[in-house]
């Protein structure tokens, strides 16, 4: 996928693509970036991505929108709870 040829970008979820014409398609996704990142920076990869959407499909629009990647899952158990209960 052309979205995630663009550094900074994690992944890519809820692609939607419409014809509105015989050759003209509008595009929409969410880009995954990762949590941090300053507004700047996932504006400009945002930027990126729309940039590469357009010249790899003709798109006539693009919209891109932005998602900060989810935190690291949190243990339910401490691990030192499961020494303890060997």
């Amino acid at each position: 996928m052309l979205a995630l040829s663009v550094p900074g970008v994690l992944g890519v979820h809820d692609l939607r693509a419409e014809y509105v014409g015989s050759d003209t398609v509008h595009a929409g996704m969410h880009i995954v970036v990762p949590r941090a990142t300053p507004i700047e920076e996932a504006d400009h990869i945002a930027h990126e991505v729309e940039e590469k959407v357009h010249a790899g499909l003709s798109s006539g629009y693009c919209f891109i929108h932005v998602d900060p990647a989810e935190p690291a899952a949190k243990l339910l158990i401490e691990p030192e709870d499961i020494g303890a209960m060997k």
